[in-house]
Parts: C-alpha cells; structure tokens; sequence
C-alpha cells in the first residue's frame, strides 16, 4: 500500500472512529463488540469507496488527479458531517432517506443553504479538501492492473456487506454501523419483491373491526395534518397546557384521543395512513411508489359522496412526490408555495401557519359558497427546520424547535377563532392529526415512543366531547370520517374505525422494520426476518412467535402490488 493510500485510509477510518465517539457519547453503555464491529464496518466501507475510487490515479496531469481527490475528500467530509446531523435529527446513520433527498436537488439545496448557510462556507470548505489532497499528494498510478485490482476487490465487499440488525437495540446497531452501509443497503433492497424483504407467511391477516359512527352525514370536513406536533411536551400531559393550550383548548370541546399513534417517522407516512387508511410497508412510502394511485383514499371516497376536495399546501409542490400524489388520489384541487406569492413570511420549507389557516379560511368561504359538500386538507409547515418563524410571533428569531411549535399552536389557535365566526363551522367536522412525531428516539427498532400524537375530531354541533384513552392508529381516520358521515364507498380503508371497542394491531414502520403496537407492546420483524417483542413497559426484547404479523404485512403488500 502507498503511502497515499495509508494516509487517506487513516482519514478515513479517523472520521468514523470520531463519529462513533460522538454517537456513543450519547449512549448509557456501550458494549465492546460495538466498537469491534464498528472497526471492521469503517474498515469494509473504507475498502469500497478507496476501491472504487482508485481509478482517479490513472489520471496523468497532477492539477486534474488532485482536484478529484478534493472531490472524494469533499464526499467524505460531508458524509461525517452528515452523520453527525443524523444522528442529531434522527438517532440514525444515513439511510435511504439519502436518495430521496437526492431526489430533489433544488429543495434540498434551498433548505441546507438557510439552514447551514451554504453559501458563505462552501468556498471555504472548497478549499479545505483541495488543501487536504494537496497533503494527501496522489501520486500517478504506475500499474492499471493494480487499480482494476482494487475496483475488483471493492465490487466483492459492495456485494456482500450490509447493514446488519445484531442487537434489539436500535441505538447499538446504528453505533455499530456507518452511513456508508446504511445507504448500501437500501440501495440494494428491492421492497416490490415480497419474497426479498418478507419471509413467507400464510396468506389471512387479522379481521379489522368495522364499527360505524353516525350522526354528521352531510357536513363539511375540515382536515388540519400538523408537521411534527407531538414529541414530549406532548406526550407529558402536565405540559401539554404549558405548550399546546390552543390545541387543548379545541380539544376540550371534540373528542381526544389520549393515545394516538402514527405509523411511520415521515410526513409521507403520516400522509399514507390519515389520507389512504394503509399500513406501512418496509422501506419508501407507497405514496412515493409507482402505483400509489391504487391506494385507498378518503379524497376518493369523499368525492363520490359528492364532496369538492382540496388540498391545501404552501410548502414545494414536487417535494416528496406531493402534488403528482393527492390528485392521483382523488384532490381535484391542490396548491403549493407557487399560490402563496403574497404571504406574509416564507420559508424555504414553505408557507408559515398563518398564511396557511388565512388562505383555507378564505378557501372554505368560496368553496361552501359554491358547493354543498366540501373536503379540505392542509399540511402545515413551520414546525420543521429550519424553525424560522414570522417577524410578529413573540417566539421568532431563535429557531428553536420548541417555539416552533409554540407558534404553530398559537396559528391553530388564531385559525379557530377566526373559523367560529364563520356560518359554516357549525356544520363542519374538523379533524386535527400530527403526521408523526418530531424527532425519532428510542432503544426500540422501531421508536414508537416517538410516534406519538395528537388526534382530535371536533363537530362543535353534533359531537359529544370526549376522552378516549385506548390505543389508536392514526390510520384509522379514513374509516372513522367516512362512517361518522354515513358514506357509503368501496375503498378499502385498513384501519379500525377510531370509536370501534377494538382497533386491532396498529401497524408501525422503521428503517425497514416493520410491527405492531398491541397490548400496551411492541412486536417488531426486523428486516433480516427475525420477530422480537417487547411487553407492555419492558426495555429488553425477546424473541418472539410472528402470530399473524408477517402475514399482515404480507397481504398489505399483495393488496398494493397485487399478487406478486
């Protein structure tokens, strides 16, 4: 090995040692084998990427062969820095997450920029790397069989190594790990192929129970999904008034749902479940999926009882693959940040709150004024990074995620004041949900004390107030809308209806884990097939019999892809 190499083995190798540190720093007690694992994973990374890589030396011209060298310094430095945020933001190393960021340059680029100010440290982080390859001084490849050797060598490796599940805890396994094989790994699953990401199960999942609600037929229906609102504050009921005093305040005269759950950590995860009534398959979303307009949807369902369906949005319309998906689902009408040109404080995420609630008040007076029935949705965005709020908001200037959500409270609050007002609120069922919760943490591999989250319905005329303390999915909402409206329809929702004595599993998805949340526990198949549970209030796991659970899964897939 040259020296050249040695040198950006041990940068390479560095950084992830110090990326481990800086995870496991955060960790109670970390075995040994993390670190040995940990070693062995940097090092199977560090032979693929310096292997496939290594064709840059062929390069004659020394100007040329270091600038691409800068460029792998540049990748390397930004995947360290990228974990680190990762793990801030999710308790994770890079994932597939990785390719849909990539998916969607512009966006990505706009939000990094405002967040990390991109443009005044990109220069300098330039030439940072070109020094560092300076150092480095790649020298000319002097044989070209020695580079195909080390291409062949890397393809092996690439081949063969995976993000493995050792450890029921998911924050061992991510220590243990690096972003490299995170991303490897996803890259390789084809999640269409039952058979590659679900063992072979029988064919009947569990009976979902129909229970029908009457009593609102005919009224409009107002559906408020919040970005992130949950997290402690939430699920602490001592504090919940101290941060969410709006949305208590609605709570107080609608039925809440004290345990609510998401399915997923993502906004299109919760989109998936509160607008489509699916469980979550592993990997992608289905709503990000060729095919997604097969799925069930309450727009659909809506619209042929006779409703006019909106969705209003203020964030980028392409992101995520939104617009293209809530009208191949039955929206006849969307916006984005393009219909938003006067509002009165934009960030690069989108829309704040109280443009949002401003622009669907005057939304419903034109929609209700034209037709009988009408269905809009919105999706707030100012509960997200970068937690800039408008100039007026007594919480502005800090971005922190707490005000954030202090103030996406206080737009709710504003949103209802204004809404009683309205000769349409007493005929009109609102329905307020977080997507999920806002940042994913827990030893669990699937967190699911993260994915707890508000859930109120609320008909200030025809619904009684009420607590519920059972155990609920959020995707139960498109059964439980359409039955409290008396709708007939033929989609076929998968979720309980929410008043139903019995919801049944309530199916949850991470990192290509998938589960449910039953009796009060967690019972999760890994995605190297293995089934552990956890009881109600445990820490440790056990293995455990798969009882229905793979073939849940199983038929969720077959109902989305058909019979493959």
């Amino acid at each position: 090995m040259n020296s050249f190499l040695r040198r950006f083995l041990l940068l390479f190798l560095g950084l992830g040692l110090a990326t481990r540190l800086y995870i496991c720093s955060s960790l109670a007690e970390v075995p040994l084998w993390v670190w040995g694992l940990g070693m062995w994973n940097d090092l199977l990374a560090a032979v693929m990427f310096l292997g496939i890589t290594s064709p840059v030396l062929l390069v004659p011209q020394r100007f040329l062969r270091r600038a691409l060298v800068a460029v792998l310094v540049a990748v390397v430095l930004i995947v360290a820095a990228a974990e680190a945020f990762y793990w801030i933001e999710f308790q994770a190393r890079l994932d597939r997450l990785v390719f849909h960021y990539l998916a969607y340059p512009i966006e990505v680029l706009v939000f990094l920029d405002e967040q990390f100010y991109l443009h005044w440290v990109g220069v300098p982080f330039l030439l940072l790397a070109y020094g560092v390859a300076m150092l480095l001084d790649p020298p000319q490849a002097e044989r070209t069989g020695s580079v195909l050797a080390g291409v062949a060598l890397a393809l092996v490796v690439a081949a063969t190594a995976r993000q493995d599940t050792i450890d029921p805890s998911r924050h061992l396994n991510q220590a243990a790990s690096n972003g490299y094989l995170g991303v490897l790994t996803a890259a390789v699953r084809d999640v269409a192929d039952v058979d590659a990401i679900l063992p072979p199960a029988g064919t009947a999942p569990p009976v979902v129970d129909s229970h029908r609600s009457a009593g609102l037929a005919g009224s409009h229906v107002v559906l408020i999904v919040e970005e992130s609102m949950a997290g402690p504050y939430w699920v602490n009921p001592q504090s919940r008034m101290g941060v969410f005093p709006n949305l208590m305040k609605v709570a107080e005269g609608g039925v809440l749902f004290e345990q609510a759950f998401a399915t997923g950590s993502r906004t299109t995860r919760g989109l998936e479940a509160i607008l489509n009534g699916f469980p979550p398959l592993p990997g992608i979303s289905t709503t990000e999926r060729e095919g997604f307009e097969r799925l069930p949807s309450l727009a659909r369902a809506l619209a042929g009882a006779g409703y006019h369906t909106v969705f209003a949005y203020g964030g980028w319309p392409h992101f995520s693959n939104f617009t293209n998906y809530w009208r191949g689902i039955g929206f006849s009408e969307t916006t984005s940040r393009d219909d938003f040109v006067d509002a009165a404080f934009m960030t690069s995420w989108g829309a704040s709150d109280d443009d949002l609630f401003r622009f669907a008040l005057a939304r419903m007076d034109a929609e209700v004024a034209e037709h009988d029935k009408v269905f809009l949705a919105m999706l707030t965005v100012s509960h997200h990074r970068p937690f800039e709020l408008p100039p007026h908001s007594p919480y502005a200037g800090g971005r922190s995620a707490t005000d954030a959500l202090r103030y996406a409270d206080a737009a709710l609050g504003r949103f209802f004041d204004a809404a009683r007002a309205k000769p349409w609120f007493d005929d009109t069922l609102f329905v307020i949900v977080a997507d999920h919760g806002p940042k994913t943490t827990g030893e669990t591999l699937i967190p699911v004390a993260s994915y707890h989250v508000p859930l109120v319905l609320m008909h200030a005329s025809r619904l009684p107030p009420e607590r519920i303390h059972r155990a609920v999915s959020t995707m139960s909402v498109p059964r439980t809308v359409t039955n409290l409206l008396e709708i007939e329809h033929s989609e076929p929702f998968w979720g309980a209806d929410l008043f139903a004595p019995n919801a049944g599993p309530l199916p949850v998805e991470h990192d290509y884990h998938v589960g449910w949340i039953v009796n009060g526990g967690l019972r999760v198949l890994t995605r190297d097939g293995d089934v552990w549970g956890w009881p109600a209030g445990a820490v440790e796991a056990a293995s455990v019999p798969e009882d229905g659970l793979v073939s849940y899964f199983r038929e969720a897939h077959r109902a989305f892809y058909g019979a493959n």
